[in-house]
């Protein structure tokens, strides 16, 4: 075991978040619709907030409070633990795909870990939020733990394994048997735990 070291160090102080890319929410949509669940989720919508949600195609930035909106109504489904988790790794699939192609490309190369993946995490936040910010220490030469601060969507359990779901996605592009679970939580603030298996092979 390594001794904790710190690959991106959160700053102080943290700005809230405000926005955050309508990509998350696209793929989200398209998972829920998938596993069939997207009628439930469309009822419970507030009125004010499902044209934003809905008629987004074009990639842009929705506020924070249209964001809490989907999100909340994904939470008032209820779906078991095992459910959020099969979702949370499709949609982490589709997110990546989108913020992280270029560096998913260089997974072919011989050598390639998934820190050099791990190591990008500001700029793909960057990509994803305005706002808030995600720390990442090396715990040992396989396990990372991620603290994400000033992000309100933490309160969610729908997002929470969301996140997991990305990062499984993350370490698995240069890796195998990679999981993320959940640490700790609050109502901004996430912290999450990964592994995965040392060989590709």
């Amino acid at each position: 075991m390594l001794e904790a070291e710190t690959i991106i160090a959160l700053p102080e102080p943290i700005a809230p978040a405000t926005h955050v890319r309508s990509t998350l929410i696209q793929s989200s949509l398209k998972q829920l619709r998938a596993s069939g669940y997207f009628d439930v989720y469309e009822t419970r919508l507030p009125a004010d907030k499902r044209a934003e949600i809905l008629d987004t195609l074009a990639p842009t930035w929705l506020s924070m409070d249209v964001a809490m909106a989907h999100y909340k109504a994904c939470d008032e489904m209820r779906l078991t633990s095992a459910e959020l988790t099969r979702i949370g790794e499709a949609v982490g699939k589709l997110i990546n795909n989108v913020l992280i192609s270029a560096l998913a490309r260089a997974a072919k190369m011989t050598g390639v870990t998934p820190w050099q993946f791990y190591g990008q995490l500001g700029r793909i936040w960057g990509r994803a939020f305005q706002g808030g910010a995600v720390g990442l220490k090396r715990m040992g030469t396989t396990e990372s733990l991620i603290e994400i601060r000033g992000l309100p969507l933490c309160r969610f359990e729908y997002f929470r394994y969301g996140c997991c779901g990305v990062f499984t996605s993350i370490a698995n592009l240069a890796a195998k048997g990679a999981t993320t679970t959940i640490v700790d939580h609050s109502a901004d603030m996430l912290r999450l735990r990964g592994t995965w298996h040392a060989n590709r092979s």
